[in-house]
């Protein structure tokens, strides 16, 4: 694959999601989305249409969290969030898997859940945190093969509330086993780790504004304005 600068710009993804981020480190990130060309720029549903006139006219897109962090909420409240963000501007929504009902073998209720969302913001993209961190080997293959079935986009994986982020075996593993876009989220603070999640098959990059300039930055000294990289398919590792 011929990773160019802009491209790699337009993989990377930044929310400024905290419960402790104020309205001018919101405003800060959409300026950082802007000048950076940074593919997504999320923002919590309070702050949605906010983010969305900030962002207008550039090359990012509008996201927004579904029942962040703990996808604990009911598939109608799911729904309804999506629905509202789809009125404000969205086109990328991250939701989260109810994760306890994965873990209680409910994947009938986890799938529907998923679906739900999926075709609630029609074509769209939707990317489904299924949280790593808390899933063993067979489990994380097990969420991703549900996001598949349910028409999801993406596996994401992680939210950055758990007890890790992305991790690479973690990354290799849903590559190895489903076909589907890969969001490697959290922790990727520098290029090497970058490039690493990339060759392992992460289709999108999850990363704070400040750590994305630094990425791209390094990227810039290091390669210029391309490189030819070898990326992981299906059944490879």
């Amino acid at each position: 694959m011929l990773l160019t600068k802009q491209k790699l710009a337009g993989m990377m993804e930044c929310g400024r999601l905290e419960p402790y981020s104020n309205k001018e480190e919101v405003l800060k990130l959409c300026r950082s989305a802007r000048a950076l060309g940074l593919g997504v720029a999320y923002a919590n549903l309070s702050y949605l249409s906010l983010v969305g006139r900030a962002i207008a006219g550039s090359r990012t897109r509008l996201g927004i969290p579904i029942a962040f962090p703990f996808g604990a909420t009911s598939p109608e409240m799911k729904i309804a969030e999506a629905r509202q963000a789809l009125e404000e501007g969205a086109v990328e929504f991250d939701m989260v898997m109810n994760v306890q009902r994965f873990k209680s073998g409910e994947y009938t209720y986890v799938e529907d859940d998923i679906r739900g969302v999926v075709e609630a913001v029609g074509g769209n993209t939707t990317k489904v945190i299924i949280e790593t961190c808390f899933l063993t080997k067979a489990e994380i293959v097990k969420a991703a093969r549900l996001v598949k079935e349910a028409g999801a986009n993406y596996v994401k994986t992680s939210t950055g509330y758990g007890t890790y982020c992305a991790r690479l075996v973690d990354v290799q593993l849903i590559r190895e086993n489903v076909d589907i876009g890969i969001k490697a989220a959290g922790d990727i603070t520098d290029l090497y780790t970058c490039m690493a999640m990339i060759r392992a098959g992460a289709t999108t990059i999850g990363a704070n504004p400040e750590d994305a300039e630094t990425i791209l930055n390094e990227f810039e000294a290091k390669y210029g304005e391309q490189v030819e990289i070898q990326v992981a398919q299906v059944g490879e590792r």
